[in-house]
């Protein structure tokens, strides 16, 4: 009878069956490949992120530059356009705000890559410039 349970406590140490095994690279799999997909998104959402926080920077700096020109510049005259600046290209409207003479409306557009979505979105800024400030 010793020897039965002798036997017996060796067979249970001689290690993992083949089921416990497939479940633990199924689990390891599993864990590991989920965890590359979550990386993965993170960094398509970083670099998005770094595209919307350029242009941005490219709208603003757009827009300062129009902000700087005289109010009767011909780059402010009423209707749509498009500039080359840093070697960037922008596209902007300039349309009287409410019918005044002395008050115009720029908004300056510039398009960039939401990486998340693969969709090229729209950023806008909008501002005034008075004949009175800029004349």
């Amino acid at each position: 009878m010793v020897k039965a349970l002798r036997s017996k406590s060796k067979k249970e140490k001689q290690g993992f069956t083949l089921v416990e095994v497939a479940v633990a690279t199924f689990i390891s799999v599993l864990v590991v490949t989920t965890s590359f997909l979550v990386i993965q998104h993170s960094i398509q959402v970083i670099r998005s992120a770094e595209n919307r926080e350029n242009a941005v920077h490219e709208t603003r700096t757009a827009m300062e530059y129009l902000r700087t020109l005289s109010f009767d510049d011909t780059k402010l005259n009423v209707g749509s356009h498009s500039m080359t600046l840093n070697g960037l290209d922008f596209s902007y409207d300039v349309t009287l705000f409410l019918s005044n003479a002395s008050l115009k409306q720029i908004e300056v557009t510039v398009n960039w890559m939401s990486l998340s979505s693969g969709q090229i979105r729209p950023m806008k800024f909008t501002s005034m410039i008075s004949n009175v400030l800029h004349g």
